[in-house]
């Protein structure tokens, strides 16, 4: 009972550590370690429930809001891409990734340690525009049906609204996103039956420990600035990237 509990502490906090420092990557820190205790599936559903309650703190603790004209759209393509892609979990296979995800996975991570080139260094913004666009938009949709359907939603969104944003920014409009589709997803699961007694109890044991990540992993994205930041999420897309390339070729 003891190991259990400090492999579920130790896994939930580091997961949501990195969530809050990198807007992204709890879940595919979380899924894999939770599915050694749990069936993947069941992994999916807990990750999903942590999700909403640390989207809604990151939300409480960034105090600058984000115009509605801007995410409205977006969160609509992202949550019903979710929602289908959740749909299909009760039927997709377990081994979902391919070696195709792993290299485009790696090499976003390339891109990001070397400072997201692009020409200009001012086409990186600070601040987010009052109006999205349709690429935004379909990367949204996308996005949202690879979470709802494998659990792994960050890839597709770090590479499109990394081109764009500086890591404020780009922490807005993520956390945006994953909040109403981490309610919707759950809802889901919860509608075709994936929701059970211990996946709640799992979710109950947890929370604690996604509090303190956060929170802790909070403070430290205040800290970093953008080359380390850079540095953090190319080094993590990079080691994310090896599971899948492993998991390909095996």
């Amino acid at each position: 009972m003891t190991s259990f509990v400090l492999a579920t502490a130790a896994a939930t906090f580091t997961a949501y550590f990195v969530n809050a420092l990198t807007a992204f990557g709890g879940n595919i820190i979380f899924i894999p370690i939770a599915a050694l205790i749990l069936e993947p599936k069941e992994a999916v559903v807990v990750c999903a429930g942590l999700n909403m309650f640390a989207n809604i703190l990151l939300v409480k603790v960034d105090k600058k809001a984000v115009p509605r004209s801007y995410w409205f759209i977006p969160v609509i393509c992202f949550t019903s891409g979710t929602v289908l892609g959740a749909l299909t979990l009760k039927t997709s296979p377990e081994d979902s990734f391919t070696l195709l995800l792993g290299i485009v996975i790696a090499t976003l991570g390339v891109w990001f340690l070397m400072g997201r080139p692009m020409g200009k260094r001012a086409d990186i913004r600070d601040e987010i525009p009052e109006r999205s666009t349709p690429a935004d938009w379909a990367v949204s949709a996308f996005s949202g049906f690879c979470g709802g359907s494998v659990g792994i939603n960050g890839p597709p969104l770090v590479w499109h609204f990394g081109r764009i944003f500086a890591k404020e920014a780009f922490r807005k409009v993520l956390v945006l996103l994953f909040l109403p589709a981490a309610f919707l997803q759950f809802a889901t699961y919860s509608a075709v039956g994936l929701v059970d007694s211990k996946t709640i109890l799992f979710i109950l044991v947890c929370l604690p420990f996604m509090w303190i990540g956060t929170l802790l992993g909070n403070r430290a994205f205040f800290k970093v600035n953008l080359p380390w930041f850079n540095r953090i999420v190319g080094m993590l897309l990079i080691a994310i990237s090896t599971k899948f390339i492993f998991v390909g070729i095996a």
